[in-house]
């Protein structure tokens, strides 16, 4: 409730409080997806270092019980932390990570979504080519399921990657 209120500071408390109640009570489960909100609130601080932290540990937890759902979310958000930072190739190796999860679930939404966020990458780091590659695949992907929502983010994407390329 906190978060949604923009308290963060004082949410960021709760939830730090919590991780010692999770973690001696052996609810490791929880304790990833606590730590999750937690790398989530320092991402929204610009705090990178602490939520990069945060998200390792919580990757942890969600590796050793293979909560494949929750390592996806770790990765994606890693992904765009590392993004923020400028540190372009490990945001494409946990986008990467990402994609092999929903490949594996065979969830074709999500690899548009991944897709999208790699093209994004590449465009940043002036790969046309690559960011074009990444960007028609989600289109193909978003026009066979008719998402216009996931349309529309694909086609302002692809309105910066023109005025990139010329």
């Amino acid at each position: 409730i906190k978060v949604v209120q923009n308290e963060l500071f004082e949410a960021l408390g709760y939830y730090l409080n919590s991780v010692e109640y999770f973690d001696e009570g052996n609810f490791m489960r929880k304790l990833g997806d606590v730590l999750l909100v937690i790398g989530n609130i320092y991402i929204t601080q610009a705090n990178y270092p602490k939520a990069l932290e945060y998200y390792q540990k919580g990757l942890v937890i969600a590796d050793s019980l293979n909560l494949v759902k929750m390592i996806s979310y770790f990765y994606n958000n890693m992904g765009e932390l590392y993004y923020n930072l400028g540190q372009f190739d490990n945001a494409i190796n946990s986008y990467n990570r990402v994609m092999e999860i929903h490949r594996d679930k065979n969830d074709s939404i999500k690899q548009a979504d991944v897709h999208s966020s790699l093209s994004t990458v590449y465009m940043k780091m002036d790969n046309i080519e690559k960011a074009r590659e990444h960007l028609d695949q989600a289109f193909f992907i978003y026009e066979k399921s008719a998402s216009n929502q996931d349309l529309v983010i694909a086609y302002k994407t692809k309105a910066s990657l023109e005025m990139k390329n010329d």
